[in-house]
């Protein structure tokens, strides 16, 4: 729930993409599974831009969403 609109939204690609526009994004750790079933990518795809240095990986094999959002507003 929303701390300021106090509605529900729903955690689908163009809204996490929307949210960038009118958010200051800080980073946020989430599975890499659950950011490419979520965003519509291979996880295979989110691991390569992590070895690319697109996407900041942390030490419990988590991605930066913001960093995974970016990448898939550029395709």
């Amino acid at each position: 729930m929303c701390g300021w609109c106090h509605d529900w939204w729903p955690l689908d690609r163009d809204t996490l993409v929307a949210m960038l526009r009118v958010v200051d994004p800080r980073p946020f750790p989430v599975s890499r599974q659950w950011a490419a079933e979520v965003l519509g990518v291979r996880s295979k795809t989110i691991t390569e831009w992590v070895r690319r240095g697109h996407v900041k990986v942390y030490s419990d094999e988590q991605v930066n969403l913001m960093d995974v959002l970016v990448r898939v507003g550029e395709r």
